[in-house]
């Protein structure tokens, strides 16, 4: 693997986390991993990531984009990230995906990226609440 080819895989990945972490705090973190998806899938020839997989995640993204918009306006509540929130959870985030990535590889770093920023934002609202 040349170096511009790990930097782009390194940029992907990166990107990709970027959208977990915003869709956690309720921010359009969904376009940018569809972004990411399709930039990469063009860039790359569709040779990793075929046509098919790219239209079924770009479906599902419209439809979970629609889904958002119909919650919302049958008055669910929406919880706008805060800097506490944000801070904590990115805190979680590094921790626990630092924790785990030894024992388990890389459901250690995926799992703890997502269990750490929950954790985080689950603490911050405990301490938001308790004020």
């Amino acid at each position: 693997m040349s170096p511009l080819d790990a930097f782009g895989l390194t940029l992907f990945i990166t990107l990709l986390f970027l959208g977990i972490f915003l869709c956690i705090h309720g921010l359009p973190g969904l376009v940018v991993i569809v972004a990411d998806i399709l930039v990469y899938a063009i860039i790359t020839g569709f040779e990793k990531i075929g046509w098919q997989a790219v239209l079924v995640m770009c479906l599902e993204a419209v439809a979970v984009e629609v889904a958002d918009v119909f919650f919302s306006m049958r008055g669910s509540p929406r919880l706008g990230p805060s800097r506490l929130s944000i801070i904590l959870s990115l805190a979680g985030c590094c921790l626990l995906a630092l924790l785990l990535t030894p024992h388990f590889l890389i459901i250690g770093l995926v799992g703890g990226f997502c269990l750490g920023g929950i954790l985080g934002l689950l603490y911050a609202l405990m301490i938001q609440e308790s004020k």
